[in-house]
């Protein structure tokens, strides 16, 4: 029996998802929610956010290849890809 393998391309899908609904549920639920957030000093960080959620995506993904390549005797691509 093949062992099913986890598909790391579905969590920043989940985590944008969770985040987007986190803050219209926000929006629609306080009235001061969307004047804190939108403040000049707090929008880097709702930026940040959406930047943590897509480097988090990447390094999962980039993972999930180093350990193909490791699992199937291909070290030496894993220093090729990294040098690309």
């Amino acid at each position: 029996m093949e062992k099913k393998r986890f598909r790391y391309e579905l969590i920043p899908l989940y985590c944008l998802y969770g985040t987007i609904f986190l803050m219209v549920v926000g929006f629609l639920t306080s009235k001061n929610f969307k004047g804190i957030i939108s403040l000049p000093d707090n929008i880097p960080i709702a930026m940040m956010l959406m930047i943590v959620e897509y480097f988090t995506y990447l390094g999962l993904k980039q993972a999930a290849v180093n350990d193909e390549f490791t699992r199937t005797g291909q070290r030496q691509k894993i220093y090729d890809e990294m040098i690309k």
